[in-house]
């Protein structure tokens, strides 16, 4: 199997042509991916964004407000403005009717609190922490030398409607976007 590491270049982060808009299509698809791998009942129904470019031509700094389809609200942040060394906090909060889940992607913990005052906390130590392992997993489907884990998730989906939406309102001052008319100007042929 052919395997290589390839680094990102000086303009990866920097340069809309490649790095699409900047901190939304760079890192906010780990929060959003993540979200959705974890509630697997939900999907963007409409998104209000604002988005910093900062002094750069790339979003730097991004706040989203998204009702799901099923009723429930999401609050996205993100923010690529941190100093040198800082590794930053990649963290995805969900509430529900029978309490609430924290995972911490960067730190690979988890953290649950059932209403009842149950508590659980674990240590995932190199389960989360997954680096340039989802990256190689997609190149290698893409080659035909890797296997699908998850067939018919919409995990990745999701997170591009969510993104699309986001973008296309931070464009629109934050106007609200439904995710249905991202779809509006497809052919069915």
């Amino acid at each position: 199997m052919y395997k290589r590491q390839v680094l990102p270049g000086k303009n990866t982060y920097s340069d809309p042509s490649v790095a699409g808009g900047g901190q939304g299509h760079l890192q906010v698809t780990h929060s959003t991916g993540m979200m959705f791998a974890l509630a697997d009942d939900l999907r963007a129904e409409s998104v209000s964004a604002f988005m910093n470019k900062l002094d750069t031509r790339v979003d730097i700094a991004d706040a989203f407000a998204v009702r799901m389809e099923n009723g429930a609200v999401a609050t996205i942040g993100s923010t690529g403005n941190i100093g040198a060394g800082d590794r930053g906090v990649l963290e995805v909060h969900l509430h529900g009717s029978k309490g609430r889940l924290r995972v911490d992607l960067s730190a690979g913990q988890l953290y649950v609190r059932q209403h009842t005052g149950k508590e659980e906390f674990l240590q995932l130590d190199g389960v989360l922490n997954l680096g340039q392992k989802s990256s190689q997993h997609f190149v290698d489907l893409l080659l035909g030398v890797g296997t699908n884990s998850a067939p018919g998730r919409t995990v990745g989906l999701y997170s591009v409607e969510l993104l699309d939406a986001a973008y296309r309102s931070a464009s629109q001052d934050g106007q609200s976007v439904r995710v249905a008319s991202l779809y509006e100007n497809f052919n069915d042929e």
